[in-house]
């Protein structure tokens, strides 16, 4: 489906480049290899595969692929400031419940800043 910010109507606030933009199509630019876990994997198996892969967040899936949350690097920094031995704790206590969507995402920096505020 193409953008209804394409239409006629919206022509005289569209940049040049919008035009182009907006035709892009989302498969030309994704990658279809996913890296996910699954909720019982521990934070310190997660740590390596974000720092192996340069991932900053990792989806958490259930055993039929359905995502149940998401695990950002601001969460692994939380658990690690809040636990002692928090490299043994697993994706599902770190996972955001909410289903990941670019509207209820927030912003990394800001929760660890959050995040170091309320630890000291």
């Amino acid at each position: 489906a193409v953008s209804a910010y394409l239409r006629p109507e919206f022509a005289k606030w569209r940049r040049p480049l919008d035009d182009a933009t907006l035709q892009i199509r989302i498969k030309w630019i994704m990658s279809r290899s996913m890296h996910i876990i699954k909720p019982q994997t521990l934070l310190a198996t997660i740590m390596r595969e974000m720092c192996r892969h340069s991932l900053l967040s990792l989806p958490v899936v259930d055993q039929q692929g359905k995502v149940l949350g998401l695990v950002t690097e601001a969460d692994i920094f939380e658990a690690l400031l809040k636990q002692q031995n928090g490299a043994n704790l697993s994706a599902s206590s770190k996972a955001d419940q909410q289903q990941p969507t670019p509207d209820n995402l927030s912003d990394p920096t800001k929760r660890m800043e959050s995040s170091l505020a309320t630890a000291g």
